[in-house]
């Protein structure tokens, strides 16, 4: 099969680019292999021109890629020397989804005696959401590492067939668990060891699903299993070789961790100089920390030689299981920490702006100090214990700001800032998100987003895409206080995501629920999120819609005890800005299969009102595997902010589950479907109440420019026109590369 020339998207949902790497817009051009009609295996090669022989320090390929999807296989960069007995050796190699946006890469090419061309070879692994695409190749004198560092080949001598990750890393001391243990081995003095594992632990509703490092079922990590025979206080310990000493400034630790379960006790990391007792440790987690990896760093001073342990004290129960991944020493300072919890006092590097305010950010759990305003639990935990950041708006005047300064982070083509806040109280005032963009010698603040008004008393999600190609940057959040002591506003769980977010609502919920949420009022029970069949039989899904299989998640709403028929579960999406004249269309595929099946609607709501735009009841089929999901959509129009509901409700037993699966939104109307539906949604309001920090009144002449330039009109008399345009701008380095309604 062949790489061909795409612009756009390609032709496949949820895979590959939307767009091209050089111009950022539907109109440039990039190569991809479409994986639609590809068996696993199936390779595609794209071969440059024949270089002379290198000499010196070679050259250094560098070169943008889009890996996105749940079926992606492998892109590897290849030499291949002389034409007779040519010999081909791997430079760079990555597999598996790489997730939304264009990322860059770079290899070096070393040097050569003979001439040699370079290859692009991609390796598909069977299913349609597996297109990759490169863009902008460059190649430049001089030698460079290879980048990322996840894509060092396996066995820079030979090429594998499928090569995945499965040394050690490129030090002494990192390690990927692929293999076995590196250099690390059990501690001395251990009541347990640390287990190698694949896949899940052995305990139900603890310990990871899977391995960092590859995320699936293949991938190693070792975890301390809280099962008996061990009791609460037992110990596993991991143990590095001696690390030798460091010139300034030190080393670096970066570890990934994994702390779920209802009694999971602490891990411990120690950095121990001497050969007598432990010292005091240097970097502690205590209790769940959630069913995710998060990623651990601790900078250390290294004028010893020094060993590295890390200890597991298991917790009252076997719901303890406690796991480590990708393990790695570094010489140098940590980088900037990609999320913060705020549950350490030293704020992850984050802090107030010293000069350019007017009050601070302060750290706080629980309730803030005042009634009716703020949140009474913190994010991360849902509870009076967990941290959270806040402004408090008692004793300051209507319009004081406070600004919370991130750590500083390399230039980028494209990260996404995720985050959750909390505005709750009558006299709410803004939350606004800043890029800090850092000039030399100078800075200056971009607007990115922000929020106004009161958002009831719930945490919501917020996301937004962060892009600086050519200066450092900083984010910064800004609380404004509104008219009284009832505005305080609050942040946490801050995270600095690879690659562009992708469209706000768009979910396939294969790695999580994006920015939709289960209600936390209104409704008896929640949505889940799940894989393979439901819990009940002759009724659901028995695979998901994206992949088609039992792999594959979706959501769903499971109607066995203790459900009773009217049972309400609601599904949430975050906010959305006001649409364009024409609208916009929700897209989805629903599963309704079982012979109690009860309703699923659909509703717009804004801060006034909720009105249904689609809705269906009873059984729409009788196929519970893929062929069982039916497509649906609903034209959305709104002057204001709004949301996107999806409410299931119970039937009459419980043979009534109903699943969605694959929801996205586009910028065009759009009809209702299927055609049963009879929903007719009303029309937006025409006028909207005063609500303090909302978005005023439309005029005549406001204009969005998604259709048109409305009551705007060219000046004839000017040197040149205005011009109305869409993603990127014709040239490159300048102007934006989307517009600021959709974000898009």
């Amino acid at each position: 099969m062949d790489w061909l020339v795409g612009k756009g998207a390609t032709p496949s949902q949820y895979t590959g680019p939307t767009r091209d790497h050089t111009t950022g817009g539907i109109f440039g051009q990039y190569m991809f292999v479409e994986a639609s009609f590809a068996t696993v295996g199936h390779k595609a090669r794209l071969v440059t021109g024949r270089f002379h022989a290198t000499t010196g320090n070679g050259f250094c390929i560098k070169f943008w890629y889009n890996m996105y999807g749940v079926n992606i296989g492998t892109l590897n960069v290849i030499v291949k020397n002389r034409a007779g007995n040519a010999t081909e050796r791997i430079l760079w190699s990555l597999s598996g989804n790489q997730k939304w946006g264009w990322r860059q890469g770079q290899a070096p090419v070393v040097s050569s005696r003979d001439s040699y061309q370079v290859v692009f070879e991609a390796i598909l692994a069977g299913g349609v959401r597996g297109d990759i695409a490169i863009d902008d190749i460059t190649y430049i004198s001089g030698t460079c590492t290879v980048s990322p560092s996840t894509a060092l080949p396996v066995k820079p001598t030979t090429k594998p067939a499928t090569p995945i990750p499965t040394t050690p890393g490129r030090g002494q001391f990192d390690c990927n668990f692929e293999s076995g243990f590196c250099t690390w081995s059990q501690g001395a003095g251990a009541r347990f060891n640390w287990t190698r594992q694949q896949g899940k632990t052995s305990s139900i509703n603890t310990g990871p699903s899977q391995d960092h490092t590859l995320k699936n079922n293949n991938g190693s990590y070792i975890y301390a299993e809280a099962s008996s025979p061990r009791r609460p206080g037992d110990k596993a310990i991991l143990v590095s070789q001696q690390v030798p000493a460091n010139s300034r400034p030190g080393n670096c630790i970066i570890f990934w961790y994994h702390m779920f379960g209802a009694h999971v006790g602490a891990l411990n990391l120690y950095i121990q100089t001497g050969s007598g007792a432990l010292p005091k440790p240097t970097w502690t987690r205590n209790g769940t920390q959630g069913n995710e990896w998060k990623r651990g760093m601790v900078f250390y001073p290294s004028i010893q030689s020094s060993k590295i342990l890390f200890e597991a004290v298991r917790g009252r129960s076997y719901a303890g299981d406690i796991a480590l991944d990708d393990l790695q020493i570094k010489s140098g300072f940590c980088p900037p920490a990609d999320a913060c919890s705020f549950e350490q006092n030293n704020l992850c590097g984050w802090k107030n702006e010293p000069t350019k305010d007017d009050f601070d950010w302060t750290r706080a759990t629980g309730g803030t100090a005042s009634v009716n305003t703020g949140p009474s639990a913190d994010h991360t935990f849902g509870t009076s214990k967990g941290y959270y950041m806040y402004i408090e708006a008692t004793g300051k005047s209507r319009g004081d700001k406070a600004q919370l300064l991130s750590p500083r982070y390399p230039k980028t083509t494209g990260r996404c800032l995720q985050f959750w806040y909390h505005m709750y109280g009558s006299d709410m005032g803004t939350l606004t998100v800043y890029k800090k963009v850092l000039t030399s010698g100078s800075s200056y603040n971009i607007r990115i987003w922000w929020r106004s008004g009161d958002k009831s008393n719930i945490w919501r999600i917020g996301r937004v895409s962060v892009w600086s190609s050519t200066y450092d940057y900083q984010a910064v959040f800004e609380g404004v206080v509104g008219r009284s002591f009832r505005g305080d506003i609050a942040i946490d769980d801050v995270k600095l995501l690879d690659g562009k977010c992708p469209p706000a609502g768009n979910c396939d919920f294969e790695s999580d629920t994006c920015t939709w949420t289960n209600s936390l009022v209104g409704d008896t029970f929640d949505w889940r999120r799940n894989k393979g069949s439901t819990l009940s039989g002759s009724t659901g899904p028995s695979v998901d819609h994206t992949r088609q299989d039992s792999s594959g998640y979706y959501m769903y709403i499971e109607a066995s005890s203790p459900r009773r028929r009217g049972d309400i579960a609601l599904l949430t999406s975050e906010e959305f800005f006001r649409t364009s004249s024409s609208g916009r269309c929700i897209k989805f595929w629903y599963h309704m299969y079982g012979k109690s099946i009860g309703s699923l609607n659909i509703y717009y709501k804004t801060n006034v009102t909720k009105q249904i735009i689609w809705g269906l009841s009873g059984q729409q089929t009788t196929n519970r595997g893929s062929g069982g999901w039916k497509f649906g959509q609903a034209p959305i129009r709104s002057n204001v902010v709004y949301q996107i509901i999806f409410e299931g409700i119970i039937g009459t037993s419980h043979t009534g589950d109903i699943a969605v699966d694959d929801i996205r939104f586009t910028t065009s109307a759009c009809s209702i479907l299927p055609s049963s539906v009879t929903v007719t949604p009303a029309p937006p309001p025409t006028t909207v109440p005063t609500i303090p920090g909302s978005t005023p009144a439309p005029s005549p002449y406001d204009c969005n420019f998604d259709v048109g330039t409305c009551q705007w009109t060219y000046d004839s008399t000017a040197d040149f026109q205005w011009s109305r345009k869409n993603h990127g701008t014709p040239s490159t380095f300048t102007g934006p590369d989307h517009d600021h309604t959709t974000n898009d």
